[in-house]
């Protein structure tokens, strides 16, 4: 691995991928949950990144789900 690393240093520095998910809940008046949600990713294609920001916002609806009419 270190010879890899010496041939190709800008290689294993490609390969990182940062994460950072913010969610932010907040509770009305009347009890209905809703939230604000970002997600920040480096190092990973534009579909891979709307990819998790859609599995994140299917988790938030799935744990706050919208109030019956």
């Amino acid at each position: 691995m270190q010879e890899f690393q010496r041939k190709y240093p800008s290689s294993i520095e490609a390969m990182s991928v940062t994460k950072r998910y913010r969610i932010n809940v907040s509770t009305s008046v009347k009890g209905q949950h809703t939230y604000d949600c970002t997600v920040d990713v480096e190092g990973m294609s534009m579909e891979e990144v709307l990819a998790q920001s859609d599995r994140l916002v299917a988790l938030l609806d799935a744990r706050y789900p919208a109030p019956a009419p």
